[in-house]
């Protein structure tokens, strides 16, 4: 699932950077949990906590393990592409979160933020069509070393 973030407010647009990937698990940090809350928030409307929860409880540990690797490669091929032509982007690294739309998956699933449209800098670069085609070519390669590695 390839995404672009947004700061939660103004006042901290510039403090959020950065190309992140996170992969199905029980988030670990406030800001993941943050994150997921706010993405699974239409599909979980409804839902009561057990129901979550049960959602949650199908993951398998090989696929959590698998995942992580997959999203290891998708984001160290994303940073070298876009540092090679643009310069320093902030590696926002491989996250653990609760991210309904990874639910259910039958394979190695990740959610890749792009960077924040919200920055100053990142969102310009993310309108451009050259910056889109190199993180589209890290996720490409990295899927593609992924394969290769498994």
């Amino acid at each position: 699932s390839i995404h672009a973030n947004a700061a939660p407010k103004k006042k901290y647009r510039r403090g959020f950077k950065g190309i992140e990937v996170y992969y199905l698990s029980p988030a670990k940090t406030q800001r993941a949990k943050e994150a997921a809350a706010k993405e699974n928030s239409v599909m979980f409307e409804n839902k009561d906590y057990y129901t979550k929860n049960a959602y949650l409880s199908l993951l398998s540990r090989e696929k959590i393990v698998e995942s992580h690797k997959l999203g290891i490669d998708v984001s160290n091929k994303m940073i070298q592409n876009v540092r090679r032509h643009y310069g320093p982007v902030e590696d926002g690294g491989v996250k653990t979160a609760n991210f309904w739309v990874l639910v259910g998956a039958q394979m190695p699933a990740i959610l890749v933020e792009t960077g924040y449209i919200t920055h100053p800098k990142e969102g310009k670069n993310l309108m451009k069509s050259y910056y889109q085609s190199l993180l589209a070519q890290g996720i490409a390669e990295g899927i593609e070393l992924y394969l290769k590695n498994k």
